[in-house]
């Protein structure tokens, strides 16, 4: 490495350069002297400092912050796709022309294992999702005690579900669960069916 000082009109004084090779394309490059002294100055350009740092950076199992298994979801579809790539065609509907695709885990465990996922469009990937999730909406829905279009409505002794008041009553059923919402009925008279417990009755 060669030493150059060199008048800065800039910073109106003298500034020491340091004459070496880039340490991925091996390009001559000037770098300043106090950039070097703090462990800077390897590369030319931004393309080569990316493709340094991809060499020496520690991945996976060898970086410190390697978590294994215990991670979110979001974190271990990203390790999908930079394993496998970037979906770009649905292995289910075979279809090409979707606007978003994802890797989607067809055991729900979420493992770190590749063989476990698989390309699907957006609306394939809601329906394979779609029978687990609902078991777990249910159970929220039970504990927390909100009407769905199952929930039984009664009115002198007639009992219908929301979804079957909706009809009767020509409304839709996304206007009746706002209504039960806001004030806990249908309509005049039309109450929610409890158990002794105060858990709405599902039929």
């Amino acid at each position: 490495m060669k030493e150059i000082i060199r008048y800065s009109s800039e910073h109106k004084h003298n500034r020491t350069f340091i004459q070496k090779k880039c340490d991925i394309c091996k390009k001559r490059i000037e770098v300043l002297k106090s950039e070097v002294s703090r462990g800077g100055g390897k590369t030319c350009s931004r393309q080569c400092y990316y493709e340094r740092f991809r060499k020496i950076v520690k991945r996976e199992e060898q970086s410190p912050n390697w978590k294994g298994d215990n991670v979110g979801k979001g974190a271990l579809h990203n390790w999908v796709e930079r394993h496998r790539g970037k979906p770009r065609k649905c292995e289910h509907c075979n279809t090409t022309k979707s606007k978003y695709y994802d890797w989607a885990n067809i055991s729900q465990e979420h493992k770190r294992d590749l063989s476990d996922w698989t390309r699907l469009c957006r609306s394939c990937h809601s329906k394979l999702d779609y029978k687990h999730r609902k078991i777990k909406w249910k159970a929220t829905v039970e504990r927390k005690g909100w009407t769905t279009r199952d929930t039984v409505m009664s009115k002198g002794g007639v009992e219908h579900t929301v979804m079957e008041w909706s009809e009767i009553l020509n409304v839709s059923v996304k206007n009746l669960l706002q209504r039960i919402k806001r004030t806990g009925k249908l309509q005049s008279g039309y109450k929610p069916k409890r158990d002794k417990k105060g858990k709405f009755i599902k039929k």
